[in-house]
């Protein structure tokens, strides 16, 4: 699991749980105790067999509780059902729980805790739900439940709190029997990208290998600072008017678009936070891969899934995207970046790489600002999506965007995105 920080919320809120179960157990043995000291007491005044009896009863009737509750432990069961297997995020999906008690004895005191799994694989939610039931009867509970974040998580009865018949005892029986679900992603409208659409020319020319000289040979220009020496066209130099000539070869650079997207983030930030940004990222990156694809151009989407490995998809169908998301890491603060980095030289310098590659990330690391820089020098068109948190002051939000100040003197497309309702809104010429 990674290390993520718990908001100031939740640490309160679970230690008020853990004060409050302390205060009811100290106050139960209290009682007993105080009961039980007060009935030994009664036969030094009573002289006689009577008075024992009040002792006598204490005892028995918290026996009795004790095995009221042990048969009710194994009396109480439950099924839990899931109506769909996956659903769109922002979407409620609706549990149905039925709860069974097989004995003779009515329950009065349960009480069943339904969960939902945060990203990380922990209790994200949890929602308690009193419960009585009689003897040998069955009663179903919906719990409805609102996905507000992509990914595959776990729900279901995390456990039944029982007690006895005056509550004395209690027990805890865990849950076993999890249900899955798959949130995928919704897709938005996208204002504008200023995808380059333009087909191999001069500029998207590669200087290839001697060995290469042969394919796909475009001409000449004039030599360039930097190029290889054994790269001059020599004979057509020495004709003309002391100019040194380079020969230039088209790369089959295909006018599509290649979307890559990072799952890695700062340090610091909490499940909700981290959860939001993975939205951000994986629905942008689905987003533009339908813009491109309405615009009539080829488009593809990589990532490094959470296996280690690279993953690209050309044609998107609805399976296509759960598959995806299933298998996608979930944001790693403080994650390497070099896999992503990988991915995105081998598109940009891939003699059949697409001539727009844009990065979908909530780390501004400057690796990864660097790898797009040689995306440009390249002579491909770099677009850089970053996914910025909510809630930021604007002084913190500058601070979070400062690397990208060194995308304006090459001319690089970038925007931010703090929330997918504004994704909508992606304006890059």
């Amino acid at each position: 699991m990674q290390d993520v920080a718990l908001s100031d919320d939740e640490r309160a809120q679970r230690s008020k749980h853990a004060r409050a179960f302390a205060r009811t157990v100290a106050l139960k043995v209290l009682l007993v105790v105080f009961a039980l000291a007060v009935c030994a007491i009664l036969p030094v005044y009573v002289n006689n067999a009577f008075g024992y009896m009040p002792f006598i009863l204490v005892v028995l009737l918290v026996l009795a509780d004790f095995i009221y509750l042990r048969v009710l432990v194994h009396a109480i069961t439950w099924r839990q059902e899931a109506r769909v297997g996956d659903c769109a995020r922002g979407k409620d999906v609706v549990f149905r729980v039925r709860m069974r008690n097989s004995s003779i004895l009515f329950c009065y005191h349960a009480k069943a805790y339904f969960y939902l799994s945060d990203m990380f694989g922990g209790v994200g939610k949890v929602f308690p739900a009193d419960v009585t039931l009689g003897p040998r009867s069955t009663q179903d509970h919906d719990i409805i439940v609102r996905f507000d974040h992509l990914g595959t998580y776990s729900a279901g009865v995390d456990r039944v709190e029982l007690a006895g018949l005056i509550g004395l005892f209690t027990a805890t029986v865990k849950g076993t029997n999890k249900a899955q679900v798959q949130v995928t992603p919704t897709i938005h409208p996208i204002a504008k990208i200023g995808f380059s659409t333009v087909t191999p020319s001069d500029s998207h020319v590669a200087l290839k290998t001697v060995a290469d000289d042969s394919l796909n040979y475009a001409g000449v220009r004039e030599y360039r600072r930097g190029d290889p020496l054994k790269r001059v066209h020599w004979g057509l130099s020495a004709k003309g008017n002391r100019t040194l000539l380079t020969k230039i070869f088209e790369t089959p650079t295909n006018p599509g678009v290649c979307i890559v997207m990072d799952f890695t983030a700062p340090q610091g930030l909490t499940v909700d936070e981290l959860s939001t940004l993975f939205d951000v990222v994986v629905e942008t990156a689905f987003s533009i891969d339908a813009y491109a694809r309405a615009l009539g151009m080829e488009s593809e989407i990589q990532f490094v899934d959470r296996f280690g490995d690279t993953v690209a998809k050309r044609t998107l169908s609805h399976d296509d995207m759960v598959h995806m998301v299933d298998n996608m890491p979930r944001m790693q603060p403080g994650g390497d970046t070099s896999q992503t980095e990988e991915a995105v030289r081998n598109e940009a310098h891939s003699l059949y790489g697409q001539s727009n590659i844009v990065l979908c990330t909530s780390n501004p690391a400057s690796e990864l600002v660097d790898a797009m820089l040689g995306v440009k020098t390249a002579r491909r068109n770099p677009l850089f999506i970053l996914a910025v948190p909510t809630g930021l002051t604007k002084r913190e939000r500058n601070q979070w965007c400062a690397p990208l100040s060194r995308f304006d003197a090459v001319s690089i497309g970038y925007t931010t995105i703090s929330d997918t309702d504004l994704i909508e809104q992606v304006d890059i010429a």
